[in-house]
């Protein structure tokens, strides 16, 4: 028996489970096909999230009690997108009204505190929290504290000074202690968001020996001082355009490399996932996790259909193309960014507006929902923490991508997107034979019972 669901762009199919298809026997081959093998397995498969903002946590704040549950079912709840994975900013990023530190004195590391994230931060995350017992966290740093940088400043770039390698480990420890009191595992820690981005927000040049320096003179030992040694860290958390080299220079010290659990990458600039494959194959250890991808709307109005970028279907195949290549290719974990931004695509304090999944309007009061979230859903929904990547193909030239798992309870889910006109396929699983059919514009989510 294969179930299914399907989420199309001409029809009003939105995660919509169709009737069953059968295996049947003596189906020809005299077609395209799109072939399954349970037996070539790969990486294991951790979950699927996004970041809680300071942007989306106002956003919910806004929300009377109706709405804000419903945005927290959509994406947290098993009927919702089942997300188990939370990325965390490290004080302010460019999503937010203003821009904050955690240090109540400048220069002063004995007066860091939380105070900022209790009136946001922490009121959400005891709303989200019940929602499931397995939650894992990564948490990222945009900037430290003015003080400690090269040009004095928060944004614009600049480098980390030498001689505040430890106070910058100490910053991001102390942050990560205090959550831990307050109930939040930080399972991992990347060392600086973006590191060759010099941004008008909240940004901070980090090279690939820098990156090496930092973690072994600043932030291992700080993690070892405040009793962290369970939280992981990931490097690089930028465009996978640069992911070879900066993990060949970051790791080539041996030290490090030891210490390192994983790579992260995020989607902008470059599509080139071969550089995921070569980053596996010379570093095979460490895992790769996509930290953040969003679809960037500039200036330009949310939902002006006028411009070609903002063409919101196109916007959900770009989730689901990084999702079905991202996986191919030894990612385990998938973070989106922003969970819920307002109809111009904020909070932003320097107007980097973007979209997410889940809108809000507030000049209706209506929440709405993107095609990107169906996207995601098609994959998340049916996914479970621990499925195992399994080898899929098909002879289509161009627009079919395909993607498969197996499920710790055995079920074998199979993804096919299909960007072109209506297709005919089918379906090889060993002996086995199905028709399938795949309507233009199309995500469908295939599910096997073995």
């Amino acid at each position: 028996m294969i179930r299914r669901y399907r989420t199309t762009r001409r029809s009003k199919e939105r995660i919509q489970e169709l009737a069953p298809l059968k295996f049947e026997e003596g189906i020809s081959l005299d077609s395209r096909v799109i072939y399954l093998d349970p037996k070539r397995k790969g990486q294991s498969f951790l979950g699927f999230g996004g970041a809680l903002t300071r942007a989306t946590i106002e956003n919910l704040l806004l929300l009377d009690k109706k709405k804000r549950k419903e945005v927290l079912d959509a994406y947290f709840s098993t009927s919702g997108l089942n997300y188990s994975l939370l990325r965390l900013t490290i004080s302010s990023s460019d999503f937010g009204s203003h821009c904050y530190d955690y240090l109540e004195k400048e220069g002063d590391l004995s007066s860091f505190s939380l105070k900022e994230e209790e009136e946001f931060l922490f009121p959400i995350l005891e709303e989200i929290l019940p929602y499931r017992n397995d939650w894992q966290f990564l948490a990222s740093s945009w900037c430290p504290p003015a003080y400690m940088k090269e040009n004095g400043d928060r944004c614009y770039g600049g480098h980390l000074r030498r001689e505040c390698y430890a106070d910058y480990g100490e910053y991001l420890a102390l942050t990560l202690a205090t959550l831990k009191e307050r109930g939040i595992n930080v399972d991992y820690l990347t060392v600086q968001n973006e590191p060759e981005a010099v941004q008008l927000w909240e940004s901070m040049e980090v090279s690939a020996q820098e990156e090496s320096l930092i973690i072994k003179e600043g932030i291992v030992p700080a993690l070892k001082r405040h009793n962290l040694k369970e939280t992981k860290i990931i490097i690089w958390d930028h465009n996978k355009d640069e992911i070879v080299r900066r993990a060949n220079v970051t790791l080539e010290d041996k030290e490090v490399d030891e210490t390192v659990y994983g790579i992260g990458y995020h989607w902008y600039v470059s599509d080139n996932f071969e550089n995921l494959d070569l980053t596996h194959a010379l570093h095979p250890d460490k895992h790769l996790f996509f930290t953040e991808g969003c679809v960037e709307l500039a200036n330009i109005a949310y939902g002006d259909k006028k411009e070609e970028k903002n063409d919101l279907w196109e916007h959900g195949w770009r989730y689901a193309h990084n999702i079905i290549q991202g996986f191919k290719r030894h990612t385990e974990a998938f973070f989106d960014w922003n969970l819920l931004l307002n109809e111009k695509g904020g909070p932003t304090w320097v107007s980097n507006y973007c979209e997410a999944p889940i809108m809000y309007d507030r000049t209706k009061d209506e929440l709405i929902y993107n095609p990107s979230y169906y996207y995601i859903g098609q994959f998340s929904r049916f996914l479970k923490r621990g499925a195992r990547v399994l080898y899929s193909s098909c002879d289509f030239e161009k627009d079919v991508e395909t993607l498969a798992f197996e499920n710790p309870n055995g079920e074998l889910l199979l993804f096919v997107l299909n960007r072109g006109w209506n297709q005919q396929a089918v379906l090889l699983l060993g002996e086995k034979r199905a028709r399938i059919s795949l309507p233009s514009d199309s995500l469908t989510t295939f599910i096997i019972d073995q």
